[in-house]
């Protein structure tokens, strides 16, 4: 079930990242890190619930779905991963908000998931959590777990480099995603709000 969402995310996204999406948006060049620390920046107010299955419901464009920029840097052995947005992600509402790193190393594609489900909500998990999916070897190297609330206007957190095989450089993407069926957790999320680069 995990696995299907997985690789169905990281499909299309690599289509519409590669093509441009349906949203007219260009087909742009992925974010590079090297080494050195690697900033991507995306246009303000371009953030568009584009449905990608079908769904009853069509969630409201809200600020925590915009992405402004993105960053890599290494500390202490982990990859901080930030993604900077136009609002609060801390304030979600109603649904699952899911914030994706995605990390093409020389030898595997890595999907980091920092989903935050709101508190008014039907899901049954309540805020913030992670995981790390290896899509190349289908499997999670971090399950779902939970963890603390995410700083103002950004999506943050330490990723260890282990998690994603130790790379000294890889290609990566953002993307924010939104779920509003709570009954079909086995079906990738219906809607792509926003992506980077």
């Amino acid at each position: 079930m995990a696995i299907a969402i997985a690789a169905a995310v990281l499909a299309f996204l690599l289509t519409v990242v590669l093509t441009g999406n349906q949203t007219g948006q260009q087909a742009t060049s992925l974010g590079y890190y090297d080494g050195l620390e690697s900033r991507i920046q995306d246009k303000r107010n371009d953030a568009v619930a584009v449905q990608q299955y079908e769904a009853d419901v069509v969630p409201e464009v809200r600020g925590y779905h915009d992405i402004l920029a993105a960053s890599v840097k290494e500390i202490d052995g982990a990859f901080l991963l930030t993604i900077e947005l136009a609002g609060n992600p801390n304030l979600n509402e109603k649904y699952e908000t899911n914030y994706v790193w995605h990390i093409i190393t020389r030898d595997h594609v890595y999907v980091v998931f920092m989903p935050n489900f709101a508190a008014d909500s039907n899901f049954p998990k309540k805020g913030w959590y992670f995981a790390v999916y290896d899509e190349t070897l289908q499997r999670y190297v971090v399950p779902i777990t939970k963890i603390s609330d995410m700083p103002d206007n950004s999506v943050q957190f330490p990723v260890e480099s282990s998690y994603i095989g130790n790379p000294s450089s890889f290609s990566y993407w953002v993307s924010v995603l939104v779920r509003v069926d709570t009954e079909n957790l086995d079906k990738p999320p219906e809607y792509l709000m926003d992506y980077a680069p």
